[in-house]
């Protein structure tokens, strides 16, 4: 069982996934079947009163969902970070992707197909996995990424989107407040910090975009990486962001 809210996974007995399958959560089917089934497997017990800690199931509950039970593969592959474009604005001292501005031909090869990214993520989510973060380059400036973005929560996948976070438009963040679970920007120290590595001006720009996103109602979560230029300014850049 996968909570959203904070992407934490509970794993249950084989028996209880059995038991859950197939059912709705407020079917009295089910209710009988699992009464029956504590008797005999104190591990669905155990997995029951887990459950309802963990909010992944509601007694009593009004309105009947049908539960999604899907079979992981073994070993389960949780986790999908798809690099969908090679464009990006920046020429980040540190970045390992080839990216290129807009406009210029990308220097590696050019981006995958729609369909095949599509198709990549409808393989990804059969195989029972859960969080696709979407990076580039700059994922944002793929012109097909609202149907990539749709294509991922309509299949119930937990969707981040990694950006620097420099050119967000309030249209933007409208647009990616129902498609994502959460944006993540790229703060690489303080200012003089930050733009000696990504530019000089793009520390602004990157936190205005996320004071820009926190406006619209959307989730956002800072990621940096620490190197001998930046450790020191780590816990000033805590209490920034926080």
């Amino acid at each position: 069982v996968f909570r959203v809210s904070d992407k934490r996974l509970l794993s249950l007995h084989p028996t209880t996934l059995s038991l859950l399958a197939g059912y709705r959560s407020g079917d009295r089917a089910l209710t009988l079947r699992l009464r029956r089934s504590i008797e005999d497997n104190p591990e669905v017990q155990d997995d029951l009163g887990r459950l309802l800690s963990f909010g992944g199931i509601v007694p009593d509950q009004t309105t009947p969902e049908r539960l999604s039970i899907t079979r992981c593969v073994n070993p389960p592959v949780k986790t999908l970070i798809f690099h969908i474009t090679y464009v990006c604005p920046l020429a980040c001292e540190h970045c390992y992707i080839d990216a290129q501005r807009p406009g210029k031909a990308p220097v590696v090869s050019e981006d995958l197909p729609k369909d095949k990214v599509l198709a990549t993520i409808q393989e990804f989510a059969d195989m029972g996995g859960l969080v696709v973060d979407f990076t580039g380059g700059e994922s944002l400036l793929r012109p097909d990424i609202w149907e990539i973005l749709s294509e991922a929560r309509r299949l119930r996948l937990w969707v981040s989107v990694l950006t620097s976070g420099t050119f967000l438009r309030p249209a933007w963040a409208q647009r990616l407040k129902p498609l994502v679970n959460e944006v993540v920007v790229s703060i690489d120290g303080l200012e003089r910090t930050h733009d000696a590595n990504r530019g000089s001006g793009n520390f602004a720009k990157s936190i205005a975009g996320i004071q820009l996103l926190h406006d619209h109602g959307v989730r956002v979560a800072v990621t940096t990486y620490a190197h001998a230029d930046n450790f020191e300014e780590l816990p000033q850049l805590q209490e920034l962001i926080g």
